[in-house]
């Protein structure tokens, strides 16, 4: 049986004419490819449902937990390593290792080293309510934690994360984001390096070049641009990514550590209007320097079905265009 080319069927950013590149907006169903990945994403603006920008969290997150394990009363009763702060006094954000965590740096079979980023000792505070000197100080401890890490000899891979929100896997509601250290580095990202090894030159920083003046730009200044992804795979996704061409988080400068801070801060209101929960992430390959590092932030506005899990074709129906100009009002604050 001789297969039938989809070439002519899907839309390939890298393909495309920059009139079809610019194009606002999509009328019809349309597939579209990753700029990297062999995915593919339906947009069908048919299908969208309907969004209720009330403006409040989500109504769990607001209800202090009785023994929330992450406040501090409690968390100070822990026998956890605590990296933050270092001279006892009362703490803004600590790091602490994970009580029930999946990897291990004794268990050969799933090795690795799983950290807690309590980003508040308050209860019910929100990453994108927080003064931008915090949210800083945040992304400075990513950093921290992300030079020693990758100094451990069996670390190959890290990836910082953020569940926020029933929906996107959170467990706990007090706010918090996660280190995980491991020996394996996952398939999916060995296939995107070879996929960047591919590609002649570096294909973020021609996302970067191809996406400055096109409709799924958010905002752009002089360190980083931030878009709503071509084929995004979640509606109102966001990706932000550094001018400059770095391997990971831990090259950041004082002016770009800033300039994310902000970026952070008006994507997270954003997504907090839509009422949604979300996951970022960050993540890289140790040891290797030709990366790219990027930020994903992905809100979570429906579960993924049948079609989603049976064959890989993910339905979007909100067009990245679309998303992006819902987001842009709230970098004009």
């Amino acid at each position: 049986m001789q297969l039938k080319n989809n070439t002519k069927i899907y839309k390939d950013f890298w393909e495309l004419s920059s009139k079809e590149r610019t194009k606002r907006k999509i009328i019809k169903s349309e597939i579209r490819k990753d700029y990297l990945d062999d995915r593919l994403v339906v947009f069908a603006p048919n299908r969208k449902w309907k969004i209720k920008t009330s403006g409040s969290r989500e109504p769990a997150s607001q209800n202090k937990e009785e023994n929330c394990r992450l406040c501090p009363e409690n968390i100070d009763k822990e026998s956890f390593s605590l990296k933050v702060p270092e001279d006892g006094s009362a703490w803004e954000i600590k790091v602490v290792g994970n009580k029930f965590s999946t990897f291990s740096q004794t268990n050969k079979n799933a090795r690795g080293i799983q950290e807690i980023v309590i980003e508040t000792p308050r209860h019910g505070e929100g990453l994108e309510e927080m003064p931008l000197d915090k949210i800083q100080k945040i992304i400075e401890v990513y950093i921290e934690r992300t030079k020693k890490l990758s100094k451990e000899k069996r670390v190959n891979y890290i990836e910082i994360f953020k569940n926020h929100g029933e929906h996107a896997g959170a467990s706990i509601q007090h706010e918090h984001s996660q280190i995980f250290a491991t020996e394996i580095i996952p398939l999916r990202i060995l296939e995107r390096l070879k996929k960047e090894k591919e590609y002649p030159g570096c294909i973020y920083c021609d996302i970067i070049k191809k996406e400055k003046k096109g409709p799924r730009k958010i905002f752009e200044d002089k360190n980083f641009l931030v878009l709503c992804p071509y084929a995004s795979e979640r509606s109102y996704e966001v990706m932000v990514l550094p001018k400059r061409h770095l391997d990971n988080i831990s090259k950041l400068n004082a002016e770009e550590k800033k300039s994310l801070a902000k970026i952070f801060k008006s994507v997270l209101r954003g997504v907090k209007n839509l009422g949604l929960s979300y996951n970022f992430y960050f993540h890289e390959v140790v040891r290797v320097s030709d990366q790219h590092v990027y930020l994903k932030i992905q809100p979570r506005s429906n579960v993924w079905a049948g079609l989603e899990l049976g064959a890989g074709l993910i339905i979007n129906s909100v067009p990245p265009e679309e998303s992006a100009d819902y987001y842009k009002k709230y970098f004009k604050r």
